[in-house]
């Protein structure tokens, strides 16, 4: 999916409530983002990647937190299974970048995907996580 076709899925699926993934968020225990079929499409390619060569797609970035290889997702709110590998949970942006901000960085847009073994979960910048199931 191209930057633009990722932008319109992104803000449709904003704006959708259609498609709301069935399953439930109980390491958080709070109602989760709505999740569209285009949603869900990016996150199954991210995860894919990300379980396959421990980084995104070309063009869409990992996050990097002080102190940890980037991609890593610490889970340091425990909002997520507790692991014992600090480097178990791997994470990523769901979209490519909106354009640059003013010092040139990549500007980027809301929404993560965050694997673990088996499991993957979309989440709008860690507040709340929805377990997406196939």
């Amino acid at each position: 999916m191209g930057a633009g076709a990722a932008k319109e899925a992104a803000a449709a699926g904003a704006k959708a409530g259609a498609g709301v993934e069935a399953g439930t968020n109980a390491a958080s225990k709070a109602a989760g983002p709505v999740v569209t079929d285009a949603m869900k499409a990016q996150v199954r390619t991210v995860a894919k990647s990300l379980k396959e060569t421990g980084k995104p797609p070309q063009g869409i970035q990992a996050g990097k937190l002080t102190g940890y290889p980037r991609g890593v997702f610490a889970n340091s709110r425990n909002k997520l299974p507790q692991n014992s590998d600090p480097h178990f949970y791997k994470e990523s942006d769901l979209w490519p970048p909106n354009g640059f901000k003013a010092n040139g960085k990549p500007q980027r847009v809301e929404g993560r995907v965050v694997v673990g073994g088996d499991r993957v979960w979309y989440t709008e910048h860690y507040q709340t996580f929805t377990e997406i199931i196939d």
